[in-house]
């Protein structure tokens, strides 16, 4: 049986209301999970956090899957990164979260995170100082993948509003890590 065959008949268990399949379902797709959240939001917390949203809407929702429109692990990663998306939109100071040196002063002795999720962190670190018109648009192209055409009809403004603000947002964002010795 291939994966996405078993992957949907252990989702049909759980829509029936069977836990052992939902845990079976962890097993097989928590890693999944885990490495979509980590590489989009960069945070080890917020990575969990999103796993275990994704498993509990996969408990909730499992009777909606439709395996004529995708297969199980396309749905279950676009639930992942849109999750993902949905923290990265409120862009409130995440609870807990000291300064960035104290961040990847933690992370320099885990060995488990690699060198990549560091940089993302001081990336995000960045972007959340950026003004709301400025990191909306970068949001909306770099995140939800949208073309400057499609920003400036959503947000109701010129294109060249949109790219100007999008340059603007990317030289702070330069300037910013310059500035904190991050080239």
């Amino acid at each position: 049986m291939r994966p996405s065959a078993d992957a949907e008949s252990i989702l049909q268990r759980v829509a029936d209301g069977d836990e052992e399949a939902l845990r079976d379902l962890y097993r097989q797709y928590g890693r999944l999970a885990f490495t979509i959240a980590i590489r989009i939001l960069g945070r080890e917390d917020l990575a969990e956090d999103v796993v275990q949203e994704a498993f509990l809407r996969v408990w909730r929702y499992a009777d909606r899957f439709d395996a004529r429109k995708a297969s199980f692990v396309t749905w279950f990663s676009r639930l992942v990164r849109n999750l993902c998306i949905d923290i990265l939109r409120k862009k409130e100071p995440l609870r807990g979260a000291g300064p960035i040196d104290d961040v990847a002063h933690f992370l320099a002795h885990n060995d488990r995170i690699e060198a990549p999720v560091l940089d993302r962190i001081i990336i995000r670190e960045a972007f959340l100082h950026l003004p709301a018109e400025q990191s909306r648009v970068l949001e909306m192209a770099y995140f939800q993948g949208l073309s400057h055409r499609e920003i400036s009809q959503l947000l109701e403004i010129p294109e060249g509003t949109v790219k100007s603000r999008m340059r603007l947002g990317l030289k702070k964002m330069r300037d910013r890590l310059h500035e904190d010795g991050h080239d």
